[in-house]
């Protein structure tokens, strides 16, 4: 396992690239000097959404990246189209892998609130059928330990 710790993440090389692009596109004067910026800039911003972590420390340098990339290009989303719906993506899912907390969320009022099972929207059922129900798993527990209890008899007698 000594291996993984030698071996560089290939993320911290894509984030090296973006950013690097970032900062030209930045910088770079009007006409071909800023379509060619550009050009790297979007092809920098596609292997970045397309290169997976290898090591954790990757995927949190990555989530980091990808969080002030989110926010410093937020009013440009349009133009970054698909990349920036995939680092969208790619950040709430590294955020669920990571256990670091996700930002703030609106959360849509037609999904129906979910049970403790992870189970969505809980069934109003009546007393009556709660009792049917409780009953019916109690008979089955006194099924499978009287079976329990008559096959063991007979393997006794074998």
């Amino acid at each position: 396992m000594l291996h993984a710790f030698l071996t560089p993440d290939p993320i911290h090389a894509v984030i090296e690239r973006h950013r690097a692009a970032y900062d030209a596109y930045q910088i770079a004067p009007e006409g071909v000097a800023s379509m060619e910026a550009n050009d790297e800039y979007d092809a920098a911003s596609e292997a970045l959404v397309s290169t997976a972590c290898a090591t954790r420390f990757g995927a949190l340098a990555f989530l980091a990246h990808l969080r002030w990339w989110l926010i410093e290009e937020a009013d440009f989303r349009d133009g970054y189209q698909p990349a920036y719906s995939l680092a969208e993506a790619r950040a709430a899912d590294l955020t669920l892998f990571l256990g670091t907390p996700l930002l703030p969320a609106v959360i849509p009022q037609s999904i129906p609130p979910a049970a403790p099972s992870g189970r969505l929207g809980m069934p109003q059922t009546s007393r009556f059928l709660r009792s049917v129900r409780a009953v019916g798993e109690l008979l089955a527990a006194v099924a499978i330990i009287g079976g329990g209890m008559v096959l063991t008899g007979l393997a006794s007698l074998l």
